[in-house]
């Protein structure tokens, strides 16, 4: 093999590492771009969770004591039953449902 020969495998390879470098470059901005924007959505999601919880909060911050009720529900219902009973009878009343129900 000559001089000459080896010079041009040499340029050859040097090319072929350098094409390869750049795909490799172009698909890590690629990734790192896309992982971007799955972060700016979560965050953008979290956000409007927020904002609607803020929002939620506010609304019972606002109602009256019967309309605060009434959007609790049931919860509302089992702190009255739990102020009145003792914690053993409301689990034992609980299971005693859940057997019923089954």
């Amino acid at each position: 093999m000559n001089l000459e020969a080896m010079t041009t495998m040499q340029q050859q390879n040097s090319k072929t590492m350098t094409e390869i470098s750049k795909g490799h470059n172009e698909m890590m901005r690629q990734i790192d771009e896309s992982a971007r924007q799955r972060e700016q959505l979560a965050r953008e999601e979290a956000r409007e969770l927020k904002r609607q919880q803020m929002e939620k909060e506010n609304e019972m911050r606002s109602a009256s004591r019967e309309e605060r009720e009434k959007m609790r529900g049931e919860f509302a219902v089992k702190e009255k039953v739990n102020s009145y009973f003792h914690p053993t009878v409301i689990v034992q009343c609980n299971l005693y449902r859940r057997k019923m129900m089954s």
